[in-house]
This record gives structure tokens, C-alpha cells and sequence, in this order.
């Protein structure tokens, strides 16, 4: 992909992310709630996209699988299959 694509995405994806933030704000969602939601829905997708296999997810988040599993528990995720 080249530079200039990249930089659009990356700017469409900074306005999506401020629209979503002022409507949880609107809404009364919480720093702590919001980030634990996006924490939760993140290691979720990355654990769907790597077919919940933890290892490869764990690459994919680029964190260490014995923290994947960590937060697995933390966010009350169980995605045993």
C-alpha cells in the first residue's frame, strides 16, 4: 500500500475514533469503561481473526501470549473452543 493511502486510512480512522469518543462522552460512558471496552473488543477480534488460537493472537496484538491469557481472564473473555 503506499504512503498516501496509508495516511488517508490512518486520518479516516482518527476521525472515526473522535466521533465514537464524543458520543460515548454524550452518553456518560466513563474513561475506565470505555478503555476496558476497547481493551476487551480488541483482544475479542484479534481472538476471532487468529481463529482463538492464543499464540497467534498474542503475535497479532504483539504481546506476550501469558499476557493474552492474562487479559483473557481480566476481561472475562472465554474463548475456549
Amino acid at each position: 500500500m503506499d504512503e498516501s493511502r496509508s495516511e488517508t486510512r490512518r486520518v479516516t480512522l482518527k476521525h472515526r475514533t473522535e466521533s465514537l469518543v464524543r458520543e460515548m462522552l454524550e452518553r456518560g460512558i466513563f474513561f475506565d469503561e470505555a478503555k476496558r471496552e476497547f481493551e476487551k473488543t480488541f483482544v475479542a477480534v484479534a481472538l476471532d481473526h487468529a481463529r482463538h488460537n492464543q499464540c497467534k493472537a498474542a503475535k497479532i496484538l504483539g504481546i506476550h501470549r501469558n499476557t493474552l491469557i492474562s487479559k483473557i481472564r481480566q476481561l472475562g473473555l472465554n474463548h475456549k473452543k
